[in-house]
């Protein structure tokens, strides 16, 4: 979809429309067709038009109106006499799928979060006394069923809903992985969580009562990150400060299968008018009013326990206030401005579509500057408030009038997944002879979260850019549990500034923690976007754990770290970076990645490579260049799993291009007799040659090669760029996410990955060919290692990925071919082993 430059206004002060003119206030009716658009006459954002039906659409706070793409719209349309979904096109408003159908509760279907071709439908009873949840494909454009095919995704055991409601039709049913989903059904308590990849399995436990929540007029649905059920409860009235309900949320335990047997009260200042974002600090908030004493906009952190907050009125106005992370995201001048909220389902970004039910149709006046007047800031605006930084971006009037008046004038407001695209319902001032013309605009918006893709990249030398034992890159003290801390990568250690002609949109890092107090674990992901449920290093207490991260940037060129329990110290490494699409570096073949079916280039255990055991001290040369499927030239890096065993004492490897000097930097650490693997993408050195250096003690060391990047040299080469993605988990054996129980001794699964987390399907435009994978093994029942390549190999390779001893959690990134069916094949030699995967990239 093409969007423009980012163009909004970011003041308080009041910005009224024009009064006269090609925009004026009460004269102009929008654009006359379907994808038609035109530049907002105050703030600047491209508005454009989807509809021009006039139909009463279900558009809400949902993300679930979007596909996952973020390409399309699934509208409600009566056009006909027919009442049916279409999907449309945001970019030219054109109606692709026609006369789908919506089921019983068409404000509770829409849009899979992940596959952008799919969307769900609900039928309360089939007849027979049970309730169908559908999935609709997207095969072609044209008129259902001749587009589309039509199945049963899920049965339920009994009829789905009540007679009048389902969830509420307000919040996201599905997190923004798509692993998890509400569904409603039978007597109460109805309301149960389920595994939406593993149906079968059976809800959690803790089923809720949605009597006076959904009925009473509020919702239930799911956080973006999949970790609470969160709603807003109506009844019995009167509830909260001023009556009129209160937001609670359920806290998730997965590993038990665990729904919290009571609601957390969390704000009672106003109504129901919100949404939920999972933020990139770590937390989960609820954007919401404050229509008690002091009419704003906040950011409610849904962990806050409200209920310890005493006194009534304005006293206990002012508590919920300062209740822990709770902000202030906008004030409003007058009582007059009502608002709707929607939030990104992955990201920071919040969007508020303010509504003064004062602004009539075809009123105010010239204020005799050209503007129409009366006016104040924020009125009947189309606003972007970033819950972390609190930045606010104007980018609208949303012009519908006689809000007060008219449920389907009210610009009811919908951000896409990501927010790239933000819709609102409007009449544009146009009565329509008593019943107001309303229909679905939207601000296709840049979202400055995650830079642009694929890229190409580009090996450095190690260099470290943070240490929080020292204060290199940040301050000297450990991350402490549940603590995000950020990182400046853009600039530092060779990478360029995201302000330079070449900027970065990825990075790879060697991430190591040390000095840990507690077992936990560590995510590494892009700032400006919610923390994914994935890890990339798991530890205990004590243990000293590197992992190689490929993870992108956020527009400021930083990455996010998040610790999970205890206290840890972590170091960064960097190693390369990506490209950001269109502004390589020359030359314009440079880090073009091939991926390869590993092969083993040194095992000092027999002699492979011509190296044997490596004594302290020691450096040894490998050759990489023209082995191992590796060409002789025209490679810059290799990628390849370095693995350290039988070490005589505590120490650490480092991996550097030879002729260069040794860097500050490990790409390994252990103890003595401990066997731990690595990823190490290494920038090659003089004549196709990397270094390996081991500090102290006697070690084995076995490395095997699974791909490598080109160096420009040939202008004729090909290869892929790297994408980069919020991680996702698509694998996890323990909840039989991706296979349905742990990999057995000599076992052998095949997992799915085009299609899951973000990854584009093998019939995509641009097909994957490699992804990039964050791998760990839990639960290993003995000393085993692990195998992932392609699903099409005949046998599995000489070479092992992640290598273990009983008992241990072991990560490692892995980087590996797809085959020609979008799958992996994992092997486990010996022993049971649970085993989970994250994807955080894929090449193309």
């Amino acid at each position: 979809m093409a969007v423009p430059l980012v163009a909004f206004i970011g003041d308080t002060a009041s910005h009224p429309p024009p009064a006269s003119g090609t925009y004026a206030y009460n004269a102009y009716g929008g654009p006359s067709a379907a994808g038609g658009s035109y530049v907002d006459p105050v703030f600047g954002e491209t508005v454009r038009r989807l509809t021009t039906d006039h139909s009463h659409d279900d558009i809400y706070a949902r993300n679930m109106w979007w596909s996952a793409d973020e390409t399309r719209y699934l509208h409600r349309s009566q056009a006909g006499g027919r009442d049916r979904w279409q999907v449309i096109d945001v970019a030219t408003g054109s109606v692709n799928q026609d006369n789908i159908p919506f089921g019983y509760y068409a404000a509770d279907g829409g849009f899979d979060p992940v596959d952008p071709n799919a969307l769900y439908y609900i039928v309360r009873d089939n007849g027979t006394g049970h309730g169908e949840i559908h999935k609709v494909m997207l095969n072609s454009a044209g008129t259902f069923p001749n587009c589309c095919s039509d199945a049963v995704y899920w049965t339920a055991p009994a009829p789905l809903g009540t007679l009048s409601d389902y969830l509420g039709g307000t919040i996201n049913w599905l997190d923004a992985s798509g692993r998890y989903a509400l569904v409603r059904y039978g007597p109460e308590p109805s309301v149960r969580l389920f595994d939406w990849t593993n149906m079968a399995a059976g809800p959690y436990a803790n089923p809720i009562d949605g009597t006076n929540y959904i009925d009473a007029g509020g919702y239930i649905g799911l956080s973006p990150d999949g970790q609470y059920l969160v709603g807003y409860q109506d009844g019995p009235v009167p509830l909260g400060v001023n009556g009129s309900g209160r937001g609670v949320s359920w806290h998730i335990d997965h590993a038990t299968r665990v729904v919290a047997s009571s609601p957390n009260v969390f704000w009672s200042l106003c109504g129901d008018h919100g949404s939920f974002v999972s933020a990139s600090d770590g937390r989960d908030y609820m954007v919401v009013n404050d229509c008690y004493t002091d009419p704003s906009l906040w950011r409610a952190d849904i962990s806050d326990n409200a209920t310890t907050c005493t006194g009534s009125g304005v006293q206990q106005e002012q508590c919920q206030q300062g209740l822990p992370n709770n902000k202030r995201l906008l004030s409003f001048a007058s009582w007059n401005d009502g608002d709707h909220i929607s939030t990104a389902g992955r990201g920071d970004w919040a969007f508020a579509s303010t509504e003064d039910a004062t602004d009539i149709f075809n009123s105010g006046t010239d204020d005799g500057t050209g503007s129409i007047g009366p006016w104040h800031a924020y009125r009947q605006e189309i606003i972007a408030i970033n819950v972390t930084t609190l930045e606010v971006r104007r980018l609208a009037h949303h012009r519908s009038r006689s809000v007060g008046t008219d449920y389907y004038s009210t610009p009811r407001v919908s951000a896409s997944w990501s927010g790239k695209v933000v819709g609102f319902a409007s009449n544009f001032n146009r009565p329509g002879g008593g019943t107001p013309l309303v229909d679905i605009y939207a601000v296709p918006w840049v979202t400055p979260a995650v830079a642009a893709f694929p890229g190409q990249y580009q090996p450095l030398t190690p260099v470290r850019i943070l240490d929080t034992r020292t204060g290199i890159g940040g301050p000297a003290a450990p991350v402490g549990a549940g603590q995000v801390i950020t990182a400046q990568v853009a600039g530092a250690g060779g990478v360029p500034k995201m302000t330079d002609p070449s900027p970065p949109s990825a990075v790879v890092l060697n991430v190591t923690v040390a000095d840990a107090t507690a077992p936990s674990y560590l995510t590494v992901y892009p700032t400006g976007v919610a923390r994914p449920l994935a890890s990339n290093l798991n530890f205990v207490a004590g243990q000293v754990v590197p992992n190689l991260v490929e993870v992108a940037l956020g527009s400021d060129g930083k990455v996010a770290a998040y610790n999970n329990s205890g206290n840890v110290d972590v170091v960064f490494d960097v190693a390369g970076w990506v490209s950001t699409q269109g502004k390589a570096p020359a030359p314009a073949t440079a880090g073009l990645y091939r991926p390869l079916v590993p092969a083993r280039l040194l095992d000092t255990r027999s002699g492979v490579g011509g190296s044997t055991t490596m004594a302290a001290g020691q450096t040894v040369s490998l050759q990489v260049t023209g082995n191992g499927n590796v060409p002789a030239t025209g490679v810059s890096a290799v990628v390849l799993n370095v693995t350290a065993t039988n070490p005589t004492a505590s120490g650490f490897l480092t991996i550097f291009p030879t002729g260069g000097i040794q860097p500050l930097a490990s790409n390994l650490n252990f103890v003595a007799g401990q066997t731990v693997p690595n990823r190490v993408v290494a920038k090659v050195g003089t004549n196709g040659l990397v270094s390996l250096f081991n500090f102290t003690g006697n070690t084995d060391v076995i490395v095997d090669v699974g791909g490598w990047f080109t160096d420009g040299s040939d202008a004729t080469a090909t290869g892929g760029q790297f994408t980069g993605l919020t991680p996702a988990r698509i694998l996890d054996s323990r909840a039989g996410q991706g296979t349905a129980s742990a990999i057995g001794a000599n076992g052998l699964i095949m997992v799915q990955v085009a299609g899951q987390g973000s990854v584009p399907l093998m019939t995509a435009t641009v097909p994957p060919k490699a992804v990039v994978l964050n791998v760990t093994v839990t639960n290993t029942a003995a000393a085993s290692f692990l195998t992932v390549y392609p699903s099409d190999a005949t046998s599995p390779p000489t070479a092992s990925d992640l290598n273990w001893t009983a008992g241990l959690t072991v990560a490692n990134l892995v980087v590996v071919k797809l085959g020609a069916d979008g799958k992996i094949a994992l092997y486990n030699l010996a022993g049971s082993t649970d085993v989970i995967a994250d994807v955080v990239g894929w090449y193309n």
